[in-house]
């Protein structure tokens, strides 16, 4: 978790955020990430607790870990929850481990992680019941912020906005679509491939898919202006 102290702009004390690692800044320095970046910006303490992998339910996780840590009723807050994808699930052998069905592929090379991986996305998984289970998880975080009275905004990293959190969204688009706008292109496998030879958002994108510097400060600029306006509106 990182805190990056700077001047205070009235009558907000801190943004916290909440998300996987594209705003926890990978695979780059964590004071280049977007969140670090609006806080600099607007000249407010922004709080991240942002961790690599993150499911949505392991974003209700981070909510309670600032609420039991960092959180103090005479201050005041705003809440950004970055949507990650859909389809990350935890599962429980020893450890915690973040799942989804692309990582078989390109990311574990332990042959017994990666055939107990595909045995649960083969016997266990089932994408219906997780998109609920997601949608609860949701619905909670956004009963929480009613209960305490704190305002709270989503942000989508991947796909575009779901339908019950347009009301509370920055933007209209996920946020890897946005950086690709410049590009007239519509994320897809070939964008993908694209994107990781370097012939599509060049400059804005490491070949991990996670944005460079350009690309944080790209999203940076858009969510501060989003910001200011929600912010000068308190």
């Amino acid at each position: 978790m990182i805190t990056m102290p700077s001047q205070i702009y009235k009558p907000i004390d801190h943004l916290v955020w909440f998300g996987d690692s594209w705003p926890a800044g990978v695979p780059g320095p964590l004071d280049r990430a977007f969140p670090v970046l609006v806080g600099n910006n607007l000249e407010i303490t922004s709080l991240n607790y942002s961790r690599p992998g993150s499911s949505i339910p392991e974003l209700v996780h981070q909510f309670y870990q600032w609420k039991t840590t960092d959180y103090d009723p005479n201050k005041k807050y705003i809440l950004i929850v970055c949507l990650t994808d859909n389809n990350r699930f935890y599962w429980k052998n020893d450890n915690w481990f973040t799942v989804a069905p692309w990582i078989v592929f390109e990311s574990l090379h332990d042959p017994v992680t990666t055939e107990n991986v595909r045995n649960f996305y083969k016997h266990s998984y089932n994408k219906e019941a997780v998109n609920f289970y997601n949608t609860c998880c949701i619905g909670h975080l956004k009963n929480l912020s009613n209960e305490w009275s704190i305002p709270l905004y989503f942000v989508r990293n991947f796909e575009n906005m779901p339908n019950d959190c347009k009301k509370n969204s920055l933007l209209d688009t996920g946020l890897l679509q946005f950086l690709l706008d410049d590009n007239d292109v519509i994320w897809s496998d070939d964008i993908k491939h694209g994107v990781r030879e370097g012939h599509i958002g060049k400059g804005l994108f490491e070949k991990c898919l996670h944005p460079t510097a350009a690309g944080h400060k790209k999203i940076a600029d858009i969510l501060t202006d989003k910001l200011r306006l929600i912010i000068e509106g308190e």
